[in-house]
């Protein structure tokens, strides 16, 4: 969870960088942030001019590549921020190993799989929580309709189910109830 969450933590990193491009660039100015071709992306890499790179996979083949230019800015008509996106994971890869090369700061980002995971994990715990509580009343019922009154013993099985939920009726289900069938059959 704790991978989901700090992931998360750098994409609205990413907006903000992004949006931060934008304001000091004069809400959008093309002197400071702008969206560039593949190759004029690939350009600013070969020229060594990239000095740190975030790659974020929209999908398993679309990729968008936000790029900060360093010895670049409005004064030498470079933009600073600079955006492409990309739909081939190949050259991705060739792209990451000439930016390693140029010794470009590469960051990566996947938005699919934490979202999923994120999404689905409610879900399976609503479920997983039905389930044993399920599981526990079944329990409790068959020990108060089942159970013989003689002593204290059934008394104490649902307070033990009651009190200790479903650990309680696991005990229960495991222990008592294979040696209440065997004797209800004898």
């Amino acid at each position: 969870m704790r991978d989901c969450l700090s992931l998360f933590q750098r994409e609205v990193l990413l907006v903000l960088i992004t949006i931060s491009a934008f304001v000091s660039a004069g809400c959008g100015n093309n002197s400071d942030y702008k969206s560039v071709p593949y190759a004029e992306f690939l350009n600013y890499v070969e020229q060594g001019k990239l000095i740190k790179c975030t790659i974020t996979q929209k999908s398993s083949s679309e990729f968008i590549l936000i790029g900060q230019l360093g010895a670049s800015g409005p004064d030498n008509g470079d933009p600073t921020v600079i955006q492409a996106e990309l739909s081939n994971e190949r050259t991705v890869s060739a792209l990451i190993e000439m930016m390693r090369q140029k010794r470009v700061d590469i960051e990566w980002h996947s938005r699919n799989e934490p979202g999923l995971i994120l999404m689905a994990l409610p879900f399976g715990l609503v479920i997983f929580a039905l389930a044993g509580f399920a599981f526990w009343l079944w329990m409790l019922v068959e020990c108060a309709t089942k159970e013989r009154s003689e002593g204290n013993d059934k008394m104490v099985w649902v307070l033990i189910i009651l009190l200790a939920n479903v650990i309680g009726a696991m005990i229960y289900f495991i222990f008592r109830r294979p040696k209440r069938k065997k004797e209800s059959y004898a």
